[in-house]
């Protein structure tokens, strides 16, 4: 039965309308419990006065992004990367303008305004402040941003661009769940499991990644055994090699048995994720699939520790690599396997060690030297 055929409880003193000094009648508001007394509800009377009043808590509001002024503001230079993550995601973290005299002004978020015009988007989360010049200046510097934004970060576009394939990694997991249901046939729900595994791994190293690219390493003190962790590392990767008709060609010479000072997790992670990129960089290259088309080799020998992973169909040198995590103009391609270089080299930097990347024959490889923990003899 619909709520307007129910009777009507009898008027109580809340609920009888309140007379203020203009002769106009409020109904008063009865107490909800838990709620500030002048909180509006959806279904209160005058619900859409607060879309252009000025409230006590800030709400998020949508505003059209042609309406935002920033004459008064420095351009700001659009990266690629921000925009492809925009265009696919839309834009994460609102804006916050000001509103005054009927007008909007960017405090904080140039950039992803640029970005959005940029991609066509008609509105953008905005945080409002209505507020005076003098406050929204205030609030400027109080946001570090009443200067313009310098260039980002060489390895800024570079995660932006691995958090997009994070998603679309996350994007095939949920895909294939659907087919692990007791109905779907036997070989399919194999592929499934496979595939969500081979993507659920993906999107793990490229996290782990990511966070050392953005927020750097610290020097570990935990034990790393060379074979154990190779063994590990083609273990977590099983799933892609199926997927993709790849064989991994892994030879593994430990003559000294010394263990590596550094995050277990950490390495099997990152190494991982160099080896995964790898494979997937072999896509659509003629004569890719079979034979042994990607390789890990790990030597532990007169102190050192040397792991590389290689492939005999792709070239890339090291300059390139280099200018692939400084540039805004990135190959989607390559964006997995210079995050796992860059985040590799930060590793072996802090413990000492270094990271190269050398063409051979038809294709190329990469290294990583570590020097063994000289306190275990």
């Amino acid at each position: 039965m619909s709520d307007l055929n129910h009777e009507l409880p009898p008027a109580t003193p809340e609920s009888r309308p309140s007379f203020d000094e203009s002769g106009t009648s409020e109904p008063r508001r009865p107490f909800r419990e838990g709620l500030p007394p002048a909180f509006r509800m959806r279904a209160d009377a005058h619900y859409v006065e607060q879309l252009d009043a000025p409230a006590l808590a800030l709400t998020i509001q949508y505003v059209a992004a042609h309406a935002i002024d920033v004459s008064d503001a420095p351009g700001a230079d659009v990266p690629p990367a921000l925009a492809e993550s925009i265009k696919r995601h839309g834009i994460l973290e609102p804006l916050i303008v000001q509103r005054n005299n009927g007008t909007y002004k960017t405090i904080s978020g140039r950039r992803r305004l640029a970005a959005a015009r940029a991609v066509g988007l008609r509105d953008v989360p905005c945080l409002v402040h209505h507020i005076g010049d003098d406050k929204a200046h205030a609030l400027r510097e109080a946001l570090g941003t009443a200067a313009p934004t310098t260039e980002p970060a060489p390895q800024s576009d570079l995660a932006a661009l691995a958090e997009a394939q994070m998603a679309d990694a996350l994007s095939a997991v949920m895909t294939c769940a659907r087919l692990l249901s007791p109905s779907t046939p036997g070989l399919a729900r194999g592929v499934a499991v496979d595939l969500v595994q081979a993507e659920v791994w993906r999107a793990c190293c490229l996290v782990q990644a990511t966070r050392v690219v953005r927020a750097g390493v610290t020097r570990a003190a935990g034990c790393v055994f060379p074979r154990e962790l190779a063994q590990r590392v083609v273990e977590s990767a099983e799933a892609e090699r199926r997927l993709r008709s790849l064989s991994i060609d892994t030879a593994v010479t430990v003559t000294d048995s010394r263990p590596l000072s550094g995050d277990a997790a950490l390495l099997h992670h990152t190494v991982s994720s160099l080896l995964l990129s790898t494979m997937a960089l072999l896509d659509g290259v003629a004569g890719a699939v079979g034979g042994k088309s990607v390789s890990l080799d790990v030597d532990a020998a007169d102190g050192r520790f040397v792991l590389s992973v290689a492939q005999d169909r792709l070239v890339f040198d090291e300059p390139p690599i280099d200018r692939l995590a400084a540039s805004s103009q990135i190959d989607t391609r390559f964006v997995p396997v210079a995050l796992s270089i860059v985040a590799l080299r930060r590793i072996a930097e802090v413990h000492g060690g270094r990271v190269s990347v050398q063409r051979m024959g038809g294709g190329t490889r990469v290294s990583m030297e570590l020097p063994l923990d000289v306190n275990s003899r």
